[in-house]
């Protein structure tokens, strides 16, 4: 009897450990682009090369297996309809199969932000252009909320100024940081076109933790063809532990994807 009491009650302590177990959630960003490897002129990818194209990058998305997938530059051509013209939401038609919720952004010319969840509703979506900017810029960000462990978490798909522009880079990311400031739990993830690593110190400064530029270090995310490159694409959260920081080079973009593990903070 005591046995099975002891037994018993070892199941009850097991049981209630796991549940105390935070979630951990896997979330990407991928600048799509195209292969311009750190050069002026960008290669198009030409229609009868689309298919072959369509499937290997859905074997990189498999592979980076990301709960969350966050896009920047996604070129619509690749719903491989001749027109154009695609629904991310009708999942026939995308990359993106293995996931049920997304949000698009504005098309600039053939390309616009994503955000991809495979099973994690996304509400409250919104795309917001930023202050210094207007209704035409391909500067925007999206916006949605998503759930995890019972808590309220931002989640925000970025895609900032290029290098040159450091003024309006700057003024940006302040205004993600004072747009966020009163919520716990924050994702920011996409291209944040960085002309120096020490940019992403003000993010620092207030609480984020960082994929790059972080405990990790500066992790190349835009290789260049003849060495080096730069580490503009990262994943800047708040209210959250990061693990498994990882990079995937499939040559397909001249950047390359980047992943992370999220614990959220109790």
């Amino acid at each position: 009897m005591k046995k099975t009491i002891l037994v018993f009650l070892l199941f009850i302590f097991l049981g209630a450990a796991m549940m105390a177990q935070p979630k951990t959630i896997r979330v990407a960003t991928f600048n799509m682009g195209q292969l311009s490897m750190g050069k002026e002129e960008h290669t198009a990818i030409m229609f009868e090369e689309r298919s072959k194209k369509h499937e290997v990058f859905k074997r990189l998305f498999s592979i980076v297996n990301a709960d969350i997938f966050c896009f920047c530059e996604f070129p619509d051509y690749f719903s491989l309809l001749e027109d154009s013209t695609v629904n991310y939401a009708d999942k026939t038609k995308s990359l993106l199969s293995e996931y049920n919720y997304f949000i698009q952004g504005a098309k600039v010319g053939k390309r616009c932000n994503v955000i991809a969840s495979k099973s994690i509703p996304l509400t409250e979506q919104k795309s917001v252009h930023f202050t210094i900017n207007n209704k035409k810029s391909r500067i925007y960000y999206l916006q949605a909320k998503i759930d995890i462990d019972n808590k309220s978490v931002k989640l925000i798909d970025v895609h900032l100024d290029v290098p040159k522009y450091k003024e309006n880079r700057d003024k940006e990311i302040r205004e993600l940081i004072d747009t966020f400031k009163y919520d716990e739990y924050v994702i920011i993830c996409g291209d944040f076109n960085v002309a120096k690593t020490s940019e992403y110190d003000a993010f620092r400064g207030t609480g984020y933790v960082l994929a790059n530029h972080g405990e990790y270090g500066d992790i190349i995310t835009h290789p260049w063809k003849n060495g080096g490159g730069t580490c503009i694409d990262n994943i800047i959260c708040k209210g959250f532990d990061i693990e498994m920081v990882q990079t995937y080079n499939a040559n397909l973009s001249d950047h390359v994807a980047i992943s992370c593990d999220l614990i959220i903070k109790k």
